[in-house]
């Protein structure tokens, strides 16, 4: 899946990164232990965890970084998904960059398919 911004899209957007990795690897495995979830692994090792899209904000002087997961609607409904979203939450809770609102989930749409942004 594939996030353009147009130009302009806002002032406030000092930087943008999609596929953000979710490190020290060490720390998600933790998060995933805790949640009793085994990660995706690549050769025989737990696989990098990712954030589908970053977004560094500059208001006033006062940055922040805001996280999105951007999934079709029909994945939240497979426990896996969601349990991967929690772990990629609870990561980004623990990072204290200004993410309190990553409770609050809305739907858009890329490409005329239903996605959720979130959580």
């Amino acid at each position: 899946m594939e996030i353009r911004l147009p130009p302009g899209w806002s002032d406030a957007v000092a930087d943008y990164y999609e596929q953000f990795p979710l490190l020290p690897l060490e720390e998600t495995i933790v998060l995933a232990e805790r949640l009793g979830v085994s990660l995706p692994v690549e050769d025989g090792e737990p696989r990098v965890r990712t954030t589908d899209f970053v977004i560094d904000v500059e208001v006033s002087g006062i940055q922040t970084r805001q996280a999105r997961s951007i999934k079709p609607a029909s994945e939240l409904q497979v426990k896996k998904t969601v349990l991967l979203l929690e772990i990629e939450r609870r990561y980004w809770e623990s990072q204290d960059h200004g993410l309190g609102d990553r409770n609050r989930a809305r739907d858009t749409r890329c490409d005329g398919e239903q996605h959720r942004v979130g959580p």
